[in-house]
This record gives C-alpha cells, structure tokens and sequence, in this order.
C-alpha cells in the first residue's frame, strides 16, 4: 500500500521534470516598441502578444519557507476529522524529493511535503460522478474542504487563496460517448497579489471530494528582493521551453499573458530544482507553442506555462 502511495508522488515528480530545450542562440529583436513584440531565438518565432506589463514590481518580500510547520499529531487528526481516515493509521518517514512523511489507512493516503504541503487521495472513491454532479455543485463541495483546511490553519496566513474554475477533469469512453467521471475545482493561490505557480486543487469523484492536492507554503518574510527586467527574462526564455517526447520542434511561442510571482514548484520546466530554502520570484510566461511533427509535418498548438527565474 505504501508502495502504491510513494508511486502517486513519484508520478507528481515525473511529470515535473521535464528537460528543457539546449539551444545555443543570439538574440535578435525583430520588432520591438510594439505590440506585439516579436523576435526570434534558435530558429523559433517568438511572438509577445500581450506586450511588456508596464506595472510589474522592481522588488518583492523574500519569503523563506518554514519546514515543518505543522506537529505530525496534528497531521494525524486531519487525517481522522478533516479526511475521514479511519482504521488503524500508518505513519512512515518518506524521504523521496520533497516528501517527509506519509499516513496510510486501508484505502486512503495523506503525504506531507516539505513546508507544509500535501497531497490527500482517496483510493477507494467511485471513478464516477452522478448525472447532477456539476461543476457548480463540485464547487460548493470544494469550498466545504477549503473551509475545514482554513479552520485547522493547514493554510498558510497571509495567502490570499480565490477560486480559479471548476472543470470536468475525468472522463471514461462507454461506447456511447465520452462522459465525465470527475469534477476538479482549482483555486489561485497569492501573495500580496502575487500568485504561486501551484495553487490547490480538489476532485471530486461520486458525491464527495476524492483528492485535494495543496502546494501551498508555509514562510516568513525575511525582506525584500530585486527582481530582473521582464526584457531580460524574454532572453532566458528559449532556456526553459518544455521538451516533448513524440517526434516534434517547437516552431513558434505566442505569450499571451507575462505574471510575476513565486516559485513552490520543486522544479523548473528544464529539470532544474527550484531553491528550497526561499520562495524566489518568478516569471511565468501563459503562451501558446505550436509544435511542427516530422512525421507527416502536421501542426499542433498546446498550451503551455513556462517558468523563468527573476533573479539571478
């Protein structure tokens, strides 16, 4: 069983380390004082739709994370009261990247995360919702569990932590269409304004919440940082494009969005680990790749975050 929980992290893990493109390049406006923005790196088209923010800040609070915030006693009643775990509950030091300790009953896991995260899963929920599960109704749910997590004080204070969406997040192929079989409601976590790249995140599957995934940390302001020019960002961007498995090239990036904001991801896009000691600021580029396939040479766009660091 705690095989099969250290596994659901190792796939978290996996699925954020992913190798950035090495490309050695020059950079080389093309247009700029415009909008868009457009310039071009190691043959990709770069193209800033949305412009150059005016009113990003030169220098943020330091944040230095707080490791082990909350008692492994008051884990364990979470675990009992807020998440139902019942049954004989089986506490284990876990030291898998950033994971501390993982708490086991017979059908359920909450693992604890360096600084106060955590990741809960219900491995005995329905894969299946009911016909009048909407994403509102799933909402409503959500904002139960928040509300527990809120009262326990496993949220950090001074977060400012808002509803994002509420989305058909699952869905199973029956023969007679696809129907949805899970409901995730997700919700923007920030600092000041300023947003953490991961924020919370709870499933529902059946009639009640089935995972509840909080990046979140806990920290203490320890001063302030300068951060780097978002133009100097734009230079490091072509560093931490994402690099897929199939067969395909990046052929153009379109930036839709450029926010400020912190780093509690354990890694960058390119496999870097991020800094554990402190949440350091961060640019995070909402843009669109378009991706050319060498076989058939057909064109695919995806959305895609990538994640630059605003300090040195």
């Amino acid at each position: 069983m705690a095989g099969r929980a250290i596994g659901i992290v190792a796939a978290v893990i996996a699925c954020t380390l992913i190798a950035s493109l090495v490309i050695t390049f020059s950079w080389r406006p093309v247009t700029q004082g415009g909008n868009p923005i457009t310039f071009e790196m190691g043959g990709i088209k770069f193209v800033v739709e949305c412009g150059i923010p005016g009113d990003l800040p030169t220098a943020v609070p330091l944040l230095r994370v707080i490791p082990f915030p909350i008692p492994v006693e008051e884990w364990l009643y979470v675990a009992e009261h807020v998440f139902n775990m019942t049954g004989e509950l089986e506490v284990r030091e876990v030291e898998l990247d950033e994971v501390q300790i993982c708490i086991r009953s017979g059908q359920a896991t909450l693992m604890i995360i360096y600084g106060g995260s955590f990741i809960w899963h219900n491995e005995a929920a329905p894969h299946a919702i009911p016909s009048w599960m909407t994403p509102e109704k799933a909402k409503s749910i959500a904002d139960r569990v928040l509300a527990k997590l809120e009262e326990r004080q496993l949220a950090p204070p001074g977060l400012e932590v808002e509803f994002s969406r509420a989305y058909y997040s699952e869905w199973c192929n029956i023969g007679y269409g696809d129907y949805p079989t899970a409901v995730t409601a997700s919700y923007r976590v920030s600092f000041q304004g300023l947003p953490f790249v991961e924020g919370l995140c709870i499933t529902v599957r059946g009639s009640s919440a089935a995972e509840v995934w909080a990046y979140w940390k806990f920290f203490q302001v320890v001063g302030s940082v300068e951060v780097m020019p978002v133009e100097e960002a734009l230079k490091r961007l072509i560093s931490y494009l994402p690099r897929f498995r199939c067969p395909c090239r990046i052929t153009t990036v379109v930036v839709k969005e450029i926010e400020l904001g912190y780093m509690n991801a354990a890694h960058f896009p390119n496999g870097e680990p991020a800094n554990k000691t402190y949440l350091l600021p961060v640019y995070m580029f909402r843009s669109v790749l378009v991706l050319e396939y060498y076989i058939g040479h057909r064109y695919e766009a995806v959305n895609a975050t990538i994640l630059v660091p605003a300090v040195e």
